[in-house]
């Protein structure tokens, strides 16, 4: 199991596929864990470059301990924030889309993590990133490539949730 305990210095070697995004007119994100979805990397308007929310970064440098990432990608419309839900045991929590249109849109975190104990008996927080679905309408399979690699590179567990067969799509 791979377990790591500060993210910040690996979001930053994704420069290259990140553009810093800190907008003065939003809120400022708390360091204090909230119990609700929280974006850490957004589109572009574009939807071509991924932005990363530098405000929401604290969120994941002040947790104490052991961290494992458990993530989920997939196909848009294939349930990932769903089953994201089920695994953290919560019925509202993040945001399900009913229509043509996807919901979720970046990469995501839940806010709080779970917190468990390790097979040494010591805290590990569990954090949920839920994603964006790849093959939406006018996005490319560049701007997919790229949710992939970084929600790859963060994540401790992927999860990749199909509907159907996986195709090279």
């Amino acid at each position: 199991m791979y377990v790591t305990t500060r993210f910040l210095p690996l979001a930053f070697i994704f420069v290259c596929l990140l553009d810093a995004y800190s907008a003065e007119e939003e809120l400022v994100a708390s360091t204090t864990p909230k119990d609700e979805p929280v974006q850490l990397v957004k589109p572009d308007f574009e939807h071509l470059k991924l932005q990363l929310i530098e405000e929401n970064i604290d969120l994941l440098n002040n947790i104490d301990g052991s961290v494992a990432v458990v993530a989920v990608v997939g196909p848009f419309h294939s349930g990932k924030s769903f089953l994201m839900n089920q695994l953290m045991g919560k019925s509202n929590g993040f945001g399900i889309g009913k229509y043509v249109d996807p919901k979720t849109m970046g990469i995501w975190m839940w806010g709080k993590p779970m917190v468990t104990h390790s097979s040494s008996g010591k805290n590990l927080s569990i954090v949920f990133l839920d994603t964006e679905g790849f093959s939406s309408r006018n996005v490319s399979e560049l701007y997919d490539a790229k949710i992939f690699a970084v929600t790859s590179l963060l994540s401790s567990f992927l999860l990749y949730n199909s509907v159907k067969i996986i195709n090279q799509d």
